[in-house]
């Protein structure tokens, strides 16, 4: 008798009021919610996805006054970048090529900043002037496979629109290029 007497005095105090309040109301106080928000933040990490189109115009090593010409799109998910593109080299009367890669890197970023490196696997197609008795002829140059790098350093101002450089080259059987590029970047870039 004197357990149960002693069990009643012990629920009507603050105490515990306070234990019948959290076991039977299902509120749960405050030191359990500022738990579940800190085991909430461990569990789900931030993922930074980011894409956009890109465009520029830059200089090639085919030859004096040879200009290179790109266009892309790229997706980066954390640090892992995918990127299609397009150039096109070629100089003022001569060799004329072009190539479509895919391409797998790395990138890093700064609250303004984009940097990456990447390469891949192309299909290199143009026209390359040959020496002949009589003077220069043009040579269709079948499709081959190429093998590219890019190196990229972006500036993000805002969250759409950029400014970039990159630096690239294409190794194949008939005739590597290299070149730099200014490029215009849109899309969602933080």
């Amino acid at each position: 008798m004197k357990k149960i007497l002693v069990l009643q005095i012990l629920l009507l105090t603050p105490i515990g009021l306070a234990a019948q309040q959290s076991l039977f109301n299902n509120t749960p106080d405050e030191k359990y919610i500022i738990n579940k928000s800190k085991i909430k933040k461990n569990q789900q990490p931030q993922h930074n996805f980011q894409f956009w189109v890109n465009a520029g115009r830059g200089i090639s090593t085919l030859g004096n006054g040879s200009s290179a010409l790109t266009a892309g799109i790229s997706v980066q998910f954390d640090k892992n970048l995918f990127t299609l593109r397009a150039y096109r080299v070629a100089e003022d009367l001569g060799d004329d090529f072009y190539d479509i890669g895919l391409l797998y890197g790395r990138a890093t970023s700064t609250r303004t900043f984009q940097f990456s490196l990447a390469a891949g696997l192309s299909l290199v197609k143009g026209e390359q002037s040959v020496s002949v008795n009589e003077g220069i002829a043009i040579e269709e140059v079948s499709p081959i496979i190429g093998f590219p790098i890019e190196l990229q350093a972006n500036w993000e101002p805002t969250n759409i629109i950029g400014l970039g450089i990159t630096g690239f080259v294409n190794l194949n059987r008939v005739q590597s290029f290299a070149g730099i590029t200014i490029n215009l970047l849109i899309g969602k870039l933080r």
